[in-house]
């Protein structure tokens, strides 16, 4: 049974093509369960009679070798998203990524190892990751701050990895595993906005399940929620103006239902007709926004190439 769950777990993910996210995650296997790396890299194989504990070594030894050739798709903790307070000097906020992938402890043969992208450290007596992500976002009033915050309240954290040649550590009596963090993405589930990835991805598809689960609307979209959400489509669409080095401005008028999909959708301007423009609309398709209060919300959203 271990060795089904463990092999169910390392089912192969998805490919991509471009030079994104998804593209460092091409090939890479889904991981469900963070603890049968855990108990791949750390079992003793003592419990039982000779034959158990042989059976156990061959599986947990045939586990190892398989993850160190393997490049693994999971999720991390989600309170390694760290989002601070309003700033008004700055007139921003403070978001921090770290790296903990199960910094609370995953027990196995009854001992705790914790799990990190890169060597950990201690913060305030707390076990952290190395830090992926520390810079502070800029915000126009406290107003719009805080409906971004709302908005990525209900987050989610992916990480691809690799375990590393010498994956164990100790630090300060605690011991634990390294994986080799390849990318990272943070994304909102409800509608799948990216909210930072190194590097660069697009939207994911929306999960409307995470919205029943705690995916909050915001009172009305603003420009920095709007811009945000762009960013992902934005970063495909000028990977393809330098393609075919294109320049020129274009338009998208857009109506945004109160779910955050786009209700109707028209692209004006030097791109239209062209391989950019289709590729335009190729980008936008699926995009969704943070869900709001209002019925619908119309935008014209200017697209400046190069």
């Amino acid at each position: 049974m271990r060795a089904l769950a463990i092999l169910c777990a390392l089912t192969p993910a998805l490919a991509h093509a471009d030079d994104s996210f998804e593209a460092k995650a091409t090939g890479a296997r889904k991981l469900a369960h963070v603890d049968d790396v855990v108990w791949a890299l750390t079992a003793t194989c003592d419990k039982g009679d000779d034959v158990l504990q042989r059976q156990c070594r061959a599986l947990r030894d045939r586990t190892a070798t398989q993850l160190a050739g393997t490049t693994l798709l999971l999720d991390a903790d989600n309170f390694a998203l760290d989002v601070g307070a309003w700033d008004p000097g700055r007139k921003s906020v403070a978001v921090t990524l770290s790296s903990c992938i199960r910094c609370e402890g995953v027990a196995s043969e009854g001992k705790t190892w914790f799990v990190t992208g890169g060597a950990p450290k201690l913060d305030g007596g707390k076990l952290r990751g190395a830090a992926l992500y520390d810079t502070a976002r800029q915000f126009a009033t406290p107003e719009t701050a805080a409906a971004w915050i709302k908005a990525i309240g209900h987050h989610k954290v992916e990480l691809v990895v690799k375990v590393p040649a010498k994956p164990r550590w100790n630090l300060s009596g605690k011991d634990g595993i390294q994986l080799e963090v390849l990318a990272y993405r943070v994304l909102t589930p409800c509608n799948g906005t990216v909210v930072l990835a190194n590097p660069p991805s697009q939207n994911a598809a929306p999960d409307k399940a995470a919205c029943a689960a705690g995916g909050a609307a915001v009172v009305a979209l603003t420009s920095e929620l709007i811009e945000e959400t762009m960013q992902a489509p934005l970063s495909v669409i000028r990977t393809c103006a330098k393609r075919e080095k294109a320049a020129g401005h274009g338009k998208l008028d857009l109506t945004i239902a109160d779910d955050g999909t786009i209700a109707a959708y028209e692209q004006t301007g030097d791109f239209v007709g062209s391989r950019v423009g289709t590729c335009i609309d190729a980008a936008m398709k699926g995009v969704t926004f943070p869900r709001s209060a209002k019925p619908k919300t119309k935008i014209g959203y200017p697209i400046t190439l190069p």
